[in-house]
């Protein structure tokens, strides 16, 4: 039986990946019929359509592997299925780690697009988003690759009354703790100085336009907040689960498992939700994509505000300003 927060927590992560895949769907339609100049906006939803893949993934592989034992659906499959017990460690700690990376490249090209406009639109074209995809899925694959050659147990913690798959060799959990925590650390301070950064340019700008925007500088201040907490948070969790494995006391371990169930839908998600939010250009061409046709003709934007709304100069450096936050 899935507890009670649990299944409230998974029919919120349902309508918010639900949002992204939506969100996905026509920014793909957009890249495909739309400007193939607009590098500030197409190199951003490149890599937001790559994340949508690779968050669902990575939340479908952590529901699968650890809260179905725990809920205890799909026991026996889970139990008496010799092949997951191969691919449960890779997996789990590849998906998390290329989810992790999609949201730093995503600050990364924020930052770039916000403090190093021109630069940014002649340099990181489209194929360095591709090339950056591509290592955001075969270096976590690379880096976990040996996890293939050990086999995980399930065993059956009777302290907090739950199963869950783990790894019995010591040396591989302590080397999978070590990658795993190292890159996280390395991801949340890249994280964090450029979303203060970011944040800095971000008021600046918000200083020449009117009062009702001005709100955007609190949402984006929520966005930059929820991501930098939930990177510390997983680096915290990681480096817990190092030192409980070093102390030898296990059910610890065991238990530090159960918050990426909470942590990585909340850093996942933070990004679709606020794009949403803060884009009116975005927010805009995603209500025409899917409500063109039900809302009435007189409420829906049209194509010349769309194109008023793309972009603003900055009065002071007169740099072109991303679409994502206006």
């Amino acid at each position: 039986m899935i507890p009670i927060p649990d299944a409230i927590f998974l029919v919120v992560q349902c309508f918010g990946y639900i949002l992204y895949i939506m969100m996905s769907i026509c920014f793909l339609y957009k890249l495909i019929t739309g400007n193939k100049h607009d590098s500030d906006t197409n190199t951003f939803l490149i890599h937001f359509i790559a994340n949508c893949v690779i968050d669902i993934t990575q939340v479908c592989t952590v529901i699968f592997f650890q809260k179905f034992l725990h809920w205890m659906f799909l026991f026996e499959f889970l139990t008496k299925t010799e092949s997951l017990r191969y691919i449960y460690a890779p997996l789990i700690y590849m998906a998390m780690l290329a989810s992790v990376l999609g949201c730093t490249f995503t600050v990364i090209n924020r930052y770039c697009a916000l403090c190093y406009a021109v630069d940014f639109r002649e340099k990181w074209t489209n194929n360095v988003s591709f090339c950056l995809i591509a290592f955001q899925i075969i270096f976590p694959i690379a880096a976990f690759s040996f996890n293939f050659f050990n086999r995980s147990t399930i065993i059956y913690v009777e302290t907090f009354n739950f199963y869950l798959f783990t790894i019995p060799s010591y040396t591989v959990s302590m080397v999978n703790n070590i990658i795993f925590a190292t890159l996280i650390f390395l991801c949340t301070l890249t994280t964090i100085l450029m979303n203060i950064i970011i944040f800095k340019k971000f008021s600046k700008i918000m200083e020449n336009v009117s009062e009702k925007e001005k709100h955007k500088k609190h949402l984006m201040m929520i966005y930059m907040i929820i991501t930098t907490i939930c990177m510390i948070t997983l680096f915290v969790e990681q480096f817990a689960r190092f030192l409980f494995i070093q102390l030898k006391m296990y059910d610890a371990v065991y238990f530090t498992a159960f918050p990426l169930f909470w942590i990585l839908p909340i850093l996942t998600l933070a990004q679709p939700v606020t794009t949403l939010i803060m884009s009116k250009y975005m927010r805009q061409y995603f209500i025409l994509f899917y409500f063109h046709n039900i809302i009435p003709k007189r409420v829906l934007p049209d194509e010349k505000e769309m194109n008023n709304t793309k972009s603003i100069s900055d009065k002071k450096s007169k740099k072109p300003v991303s679409a994502l936050v206006l």
